[in-house]
C-alpha cells in the first residue's frame, strides 16, 4: 500500500521534533514521515539553536502549516473521512507534502557566531 509522505526540512539553526520525541530531524536534514492511515496525529515543534529563534513555518508550495507563526505544527489525519474517496486517494497516493521552519537570529539571544563548549567560549 502506498502512503502520502511528509518531508520535514529542518533548515540550519533549528531541529524539528515530535512532542513525544518519537520523531527527530536534526538541523540541515530532510526527514520523511509516512501517513498510511486515518489515525495519525503528530505535533512537530522547532528546537532553535542558541542565538536563533523560530520565525514561521515555510509557505512554499505543498508546505503544511504554511506561514503559521506558532512553533507547533499539528499533522492530523483523524479528521479525514475514510468514506470520502478523495481523502482515501490522498492517503493512498505517493504525494509528498513538506514542513519547513524559517529561523531568524534572536536579537536577545547569544551571539550565534560564538561557540560555547563546556563553559568555554570559542569564536
Amino acid at each position: 500500500m502506498s502512503a502520502c509522505k511528509v518531508v520535514v526540512v529542518a533548515l540550519d539553526h533549528g531541529a524539528v521534533a515530535s512532542g513525544d520525541l518519537t520523531f527527530f530531524c536534526l538541523p540541515g536534514e530532510r526527514c520523511e514521515i509516512d501517513f498510511p492511515d486515518f489515525t495519525t496525529d503528530m505535533r512537530l515543534q522547532v528546537i532553535a539553536e542558541p542565538g536563533y529563534m523560530f520565525e514561521r513555518w515555510s509557505d512554499a508550495h505543498s508546505h503544511l502549516c504554511s506561514g503559521f507563526t506558532d512553533p507547533v505544527c499539528r499533522l492530523n489525519t483523524n479528521n479525514l473521512d475514510p468514506q470520502n474517496p478523495d481523502h482515501v486517494a490522498m492517503l493512498d497516493s505517493e504525494h509528498v507534502f513538506y514542513v519547513g521552519a524559517v529561523m531568524e537570529v534572536d536579537p536577545d539571544g547569544p551571539d550565534p557566531s560564538i561557540i560555547l563548549f563546556d563553559g568555554q567560549v570559542f569564536d
